[in-house]
Order: structure tokens, then sequence, then C-alpha cells
């Protein structure tokens, strides 16, 4: 910049307008502008849309295709943090659920409640106080 155009230019933190653009001024055009589109959409938007996916099929998928979010996140696998005996004691449980029926040996589903914890927990006690197999049916 030459030597007579930097006595005119900004300084750092200076605004070429001072006054500016009054505060909520572009915020009032459009709340007024999506006020107005708000009021005719309650009056026929719904007919709009029948119109346009009848008439103009094409353009009505566009349309939807570009309201749809452009990531759509999966996990592929919900199962990847648990571990191998977590794993086996969510299978065992929904067999339980499923057929009704508790695993051959408890000792091989070790996440499952035992007779002798639902008991205790009827009870009101804790299940870890009490011996496991002193309360189990036989």
């Amino acid at each position: 910049m030459s030597k007579q155009l930097k006595k005119y230019a900004f300084k750092p933190g200076q605004s070429g307008n001072p006054a500016g653009r009054p505060k909520g001024s572009r915020n009032k055009l459009a709340e007024t502008f999506l006020a107005d589109v708000y009021a005719e959409w309650e009056i026929g938007g719904k007919q709009a849309i029948k119109k346009m996916a009848k008439d103009r099929s094409a353009d009505f998928c566009r349309m939807v295709a570009s309201l749809m979010p452009k990531e759509l996140k999966v996990n592929e696998n919900p199962f990847a943090d648990l571990s191998d005996s977590e794993l086996q004691a969510f299978i065992d449980l929904c067999r339980v659920m499923a057929e009704g029926t508790a695993p051959e040996d408890e000792a091989d589903a070790p996440g499952l409640p035992t007779d002798a914890d639902n008991t205790a927990r009827n009870l009101g006690e804790d299940p870890a106080i009490l011996w496991r197999g002193s309360l189990r049916s036989s």
C-alpha cells in the first residue's frame, strides 16, 4: 500500500461503518419471511406436496432426498465392546427369554441371576452374602 493511501486505511479494530447495520434488522426480515411462508404452508402445503408427488415425481424425489441427512451413522456391530463372557451371558439370557428355560449349567452364564439371587432380592437381602446353592430348588 502506498504512503498516500496508508493514512486512509482502517486501523486494526476500526469499522468502515461505525453506525453499522442495526442489530436484528436482518433477523427481522428472515423472521417475517418465514412467518409469511409458514402462513401459506398452513393454507395449502399438504395439497402442494400431493400435487408435486403426482405431477412432478422426479422433483418430488429430489426434494425428499435433499431433506435426508447427508451422513447416516450405522453401528455395524453393537456388541463390539462386550467381552466374551458378557456376550455369552447375553446369548444365554436371550435363550432364557425366548425358550423360558434356564441354561444347563448356570456357571456357564455368569451374568444371569440365579434362583438364590432372585429369592434374596424378594426377601430384601443382598444375594452376594448368601450361599448360592442353599436356596436353589432341586
